[in-house]
């Protein structure tokens, strides 16, 4: 007996069901986002050649067209985590906390900061708080006049460490964030979701598949060059914290979160600023 259409329709719908970021949402509207995001996230496109050059003239709604991130004329889920700037219609997940604490555990903070924003928002002041609370060694290198900086972790770890996290969330949990936590001798960042299915912890130490858990939030941050699409990110920071000196990144898996910590050269309160 031959199955009808519908059924065939049902049953795939059943076995397949949408991704929460490919959802519509109904509170978000277009003028809502942030239209200036929206086109500096094209410019970069264009820029890296992963966007024709004719994108530069399309309106905002074709824009998110092209990306997928309109269907029938509403916003899907996907927009609102990525461009949304009305926080009172962004979405509760869309959350970072941000700490520094004094020594190794958690028993005092020095800094403690949370935000609600849409996602590019959320990563800059994650890099900036980064950037604000880890040291800069300094040092004079023989017939160089200018002094040679060495962040206590590569800027790139840090970048694409940030990245993944917010590619990799599991927005679709409305409880957690996006969790940075800075000690004296590591970095741990941490989110909801673990590694998507056909992923082992293992294979993030050597080549792997790229499977993205929000395609269309992946695809954006690719457009404008801040991830690759070809599961070398982890392989890229592990490389990049040899080449530096650093230990190697920590990857952990439990209770359907993800943690990945960064230990450092040396504790941060024995850091010396400048050396000569």
């Amino acid at each position: 007996m031959r199955m009808s259409k519908e059924e065939y329709i049902y049953l795939h719908n059943q076995n397949n069901p949408p991704l929460w970021e490919s959802l519509t949402s109904n509170t978000c509207k277009l003028s809502d986002l942030d239209r200036n995001r929206i086109r500096e996230v094209v410019r970069k496109a264009v820029a890296a050649k992963r966007l024709p050059e004719s994108a530069i003239d399309l309106s905002i709604p074709d824009i998110l067209k092209k990306l997928s991130l309109i269907v029938n004329d509403k916003l899907t889920n996907a927009a609102v985590i990525l461009f949304c700037k009305n926080e009172i219609k962004q979405f509760m997940q869309s959350q970072l906390k941000l700490a520094r604490f004094k020594g190794t555990n958690k028993t005092e903070f020095l800094d403690n900061k949370m935000f609600k924003a849409n996602a590019f928002d959320l990563y800059d002041k994650a890099m900036d708080f980064l950037n604000f609370s880890l040291p800069v060694a300094a040092r004079i290198v023989p017939g160089n006049p200018e002094r040679v900086e060495e962040p206590a972790i590569p800027y790139s770890v840090l970048r694409e460490a940030v990245t993944n996290a917010f590619v990799h969330r599991d927005y679709s949990n409305a409880g957690g964030s996006i969790d940075i936590a800075i000690y004296d001798d590591r970095v741990n960042i941490s989110n909801i979701g673990s590694l998507p299915k056909g992923v082992l912890l293992s294979q993030l130490f050597k080549e792997h598949r790229s499977i993205p858990r929000n395609p269309l939030i992946a695809n954006v941050f690719y457009l404008c060059g801040r991830i690759e699409r070809w599961g070398r990110g982890t392989l890229d920071m592990i490389q990049d914290c040899k080449n530096a000196g650093n230990p190697l990144p920590i990857y952990e898996e439990s209770g359907g979160s993800f943690s990945l910590t960064l230990p450092l050269k040396e504790p941060i309160r024995n850091v010396i600023t400048i050396v000569k």
